[in-house]
């Protein structure tokens, strides 16, 4: 298992977002890929979106949640971002008393497909030895980046779906 420092942050706030794309891969209403997973919730957690990020060297999982409870006191996550290359990457963190949503972010990640999904598990926790989790939050997310070769190769829209049915 890969272990590293786990970047928390309020929802949708990015150190340099102008300078990546997030590409939902979780279905949204409205949305043009009816097949994209849909948006999962737990006893404290509920997806708002989740994708990947991409720059112009590297895609990372990005899952937005929200904390369906205010917590008093601190909170512990460990979170498993599926690794299509081996062993999961595995993110640990602190959530400060009162926070309300989450940013949970893991990259570079090599070895993405197009159109293959992907898992994101979220694990709360009341205590730092992070024996028993209180609640887990499980999240397919569909990736339309490919980070198997040399070059990223992304897909930002989907083509919008005929009216009636799916014909050409």
């Amino acid at each position: 298992m890969i272990k590293c420092m786990m970047l928390i942050v309020l929802l949708l706030v990015s150190v340099n977002a102008s300078a990546e794309t997030l590409i939902s891969g979780v279905y949204r209403k409205g949305s043009p890929n009816a097949t994209e997973p849909k948006a999962e919730k737990s006893k404290y957690l509920k997806t708002v979106i989740g994708g990947v990020g991409v720059t112009d060297d590297q895609v990372r999982y990005i899952l937005n949640v929200d904390l369906t409870k205010t917590f008093k006191q601190p909170m512990f996550i460990r979170v498993e971002f599926e690794n299509p290359m081996g062993a999961p990457f595995i993110e640990e963190g602190e959530i400060p008393a009162g926070q309300k949503s989450l940013q949970l972010i893991h990259g570079p990640v090599q070895g993405l497909k197009v159109h293959q999904e992907y898992s994101i598990k979220a694990s709360l926790y009341e205590n730092t030895d992070r024996s028993k989790p209180v609640d887990v939050l499980t999240q397919k997310v569909l990736s339309y980046a490919d980070t198997t070769g040399d070059k990223i190769i992304y897909q930002t829209a989907q083509p919008k779906a005929k009216k009636k049915g799916w014909g050409r």
